[in-house]
């Protein structure tokens, strides 16, 4: 016979419940620190392209971006070690500093255009800062900045290139919703 069944049934059902929180703040930290590694990770791969497309921007841009986007999503990681509280303000930081850098793209490229077989590093991860969302908002607020996160990031790929605005646009944002899930 398990413990519960010898307490109250108020105490059980208090237990059950506290049990079920601690289980999904449990959750909530994995889920964070692995947003943050991701963050890592990315940025370890991505170094030599941030650097080659700083050419392309104004230079405030680069740093700007790659110290919001990547240092609030390592951020995302210490955050959890602190509590729910700070994991959504860092994560919603994270999800907005995305999205605004993208946009703010628009106004420091210089017009300089790519070979349309490379990508803008930033066109890399926009379902990571989607992720970050998830961890401050509900899911549609999240399902919705991972809309404009990819459409934002794919449609500036698709204009620093060399090809036609449209030339695979399609397969690239078909391929950056389903990974970005």
């Amino acid at each position: 016979m398990s413990a519960v069944a010898d307490e109250p049934a108020g105490d059980a059902g208090e237990k059950s419940h506290d049990r079920s929180t601690a289980a999904a703040d449990r959750l909530l930290r994995m889920f964070t620190r692995f947003v943050a590694i991701g963050y890592l990770c990315y940025f370890a791969l991505l170094v030599p392209q941030i650097l080659e497309a700083s050419a392309l921007v104004a230079w405030w841009w680069t740093p700007t971006a790659t110290v919001l986007m990547f240092g609030s999503g390592i951020a995302l990681g210490f955050a959890s070690f602190r509590g729910a509280v700070w994991m959504q303000r860092t994560a919603t930081v994270n999800a907005l500093a995305y999205v605004v850098m993208v946009a703010l793209w628009f106004v420091a490229w210089n017009g300089t255009q790519i070979p349309q077989d490379h990508s803008l590093w930033f066109t890399a991860f926009p379902g990571l800062a989607s992720l970050a969302a998830a961890v401050a908002w509900r899911p549609r607020r999240a399902f919705v900045h991972m809309i404009l996160a990819v459409l934002l990031a794919q449609c500036t790929n698709h204009l620093v290139r060399d090809a036609p605005f449209g030339y695979f646009l399609a397969p690239d944002l078909a391929f950056a919703f389903v990974f970005s899930r």
